[in-house]
């Protein structure tokens, strides 16, 4: 029987974000300034507006599998990092930290829409209008965490704790010098967490060519 790969449950960040996430054991719900789509923006704006919210702080996450352009797109700097949460046991962090909290917290899968897809719905729930985004990110496959605060708040960070890492992906650009850099560091972080640390195979698959010369074996 052909074994299903699970989808991932990812967030790309910058270097610092990783480290604070590591440091700090918390994971930052922040408001969406610099996002380049402009309908997103508007969109999150709308919520806000309909649903009577001072400050929307957001998370987005990806079950995309890897993709190139995702370490250009996502995270723009020096180097940046993808973790790999444990699905299931990161959203009830996020659960625990709602109750006793009292904040309104909300997450969900983006749905993607496009201009008939509008036209032939009748209506919807006032409180998904930050879960919708258009049809031409689709790829994305993303996920988003938002939280409902007060007008001056401008972040929430929700403990979590360091076993819901599954592992940590280290931007494929980084040299092996930098990578080791990057993962002395980040273990440095993690403590006596195992979190295991490992540079992107997207740029080169050793495992992958190992196949394609048997594969070339197997045919000349």
């Amino acid at each position: 029987m052909t074994q299903i790969k699970r989808a991932p449950f990812r967030r790309y960040m910058r270097l610092d974000d990783a480290r604070e996430i590591l440091k700090s054991r918390a994971l930052t719900l922040r408001p969406a300034f610099c996002w380049p789509d402009r309908n997103d923006l508007e969109l999150l704006d709308l919520h806000k507006e309909i649903n009577k919210v001072d400050e929307l702080l957001v998370a987005c996450f990806t079950r995309r599998f890897e993709r190139n352009h995702q370490w250009q797109m996502y995270v723009r700097g020096d180097c940046c990092v993808q973790i790999n949460f444990i699905e299931e046991k990161f959203l009830q962090l996020i659960d625990d930290y709602r109750k006793r909290s009292g904040y309104e917290i909300f997450y969900d899968s983006i749905k993607y829409m496009n201009i008939e897809n509008l036209r032939s719905s009748d209506s919807f729930s006032k409180h998904i209008i930050a879960f919708i985004k258009r049809k031409v990110y689709e790829d994305e496959k993303e996920f988003r965490i938002i939280a409902h605060a007060k007008k001056g708040v401008k972040e929430i960070k929700i403990p979590i704790d360091l076993s819901c890492i599954r592992y940590i992906n280290v931007d494929p650009r980084a040299s092996e010098k930098k990578f080791t850099a990057i993962k002395d560091g980040l273990k440095c972080l993690a403590g006596s967490s195992h979190i295991d640390i490992r540079r992107s195979q997207l740029n080169y698959n050793p495992d992958w060519m190992t196949e394609f010369k048997r594969f070339i074996d197997k045919t000349t």
